[in-house]
């Protein structure tokens, strides 16, 4: 965490906010360009992007080896702290506080009350079931929300096959409920089929009835499918939720 001074003063440049900080001493990140809007430093697997803003200056910290990102925001008037918070994936979680610009709680919002099930319970889930470690090899998983029309919202996991050669970009997708954990929904797409509907849509039309077949991975014939079965097989709607019934 860094320390700025509280002395109020004009608006300062993106250097001499900088200079204010830990990260003054910090290696450049090659990878990026410095422009008087972003500055760009790393240490060790730490990552830093600082962003001039009109009115603030914002600090986004990453590391190479997880997804969790933190975010400070500091008033480019004072130089105080106006925000803080963390992210999953581009998920908000945990308490995100809001401050005036001096130094004052204005509001604070607890983004773990909005999923019942939570950030470190969807990890554990996606680690138990497909061996895949969403907190950990972020380089190749994907995760995110879903939102429908009705503002109900959704986990979203997309991975590469474990263990297979992949040299046609195919992705698993499945969708979880983020209050009870249950997986509502789980397909395959290629990551470069651009007539190919969003796995998203694909859930949506499969809840209005509106699609033909979905589908079904399991390495174990169900039984009480009754249909003809193949493993990775498509399967009519009907079926798919005979079977998700059963998971």
């Amino acid at each position: 965490m860094l320390f700025i001074s509280n002395h109020l003063i004009s608006q300062i440049t993106i250097k001499e906010f900088v200079q204010k900080t830990e990260y003054k001493d910090w290696e450049t990140e090659p990878s990026y360009s410095n422009t008087e809007e972003d500055w760009y430093f790393k240490k060790d697997n730490k990552r830093v992007r600082i962003s001039k803003f009109s009115d603030t200056f914002q600090i986004e910290e990453t590391n190479t080896l997880t997804p969790w990102e933190c975010f400070w925001s500091y008033s480019r008037k004072t130089e105080i702290l106006v925000l803080k918070g963390q992210s999953f994936y581009n998920i908000p979680t945990g308490k995100w506080v809001y401050y005036d610009e001096m130094g004052r709680i204005k509001k604070e919002i607890d983004y773990d009350k909005s999923y019942k099930f939570s950030i470190k319970e969807l990890i554990e889930k996606i680690k138990k079931e497909y061996d895949i470690d969403i907190e950990g090899e972020i380089n190749s998983p994907i995760v995110g929300l879903e939102t429908d029309n009705e503002g109900n919202k959704y986990f979203f996991i997309s991975f590469d096959p474990k263990g297979l050669v992949n040299i046609y970009g195919e992705r698993t997708y499945i969708l979880v409920d983020v209050n009870t954990g249950k997986t509502l929904f789980k397909t395959s797409y290629f990551k470069r089929n651009d007539g190919e509907k969003p796995p998203f849509y694909r859930y949506l039309e499969m809840k209005k009835g509106n699609i033909t077949s979905i589908f079904i991975e399991e390495t174990t014939q169900p039984k009480e499918l009754g249909v003809p079965y193949k493993q990775g097989g498509y399967y009519p709607p009907s079926t798919y939720q005979l079977y998700n019934g059963r998971a």
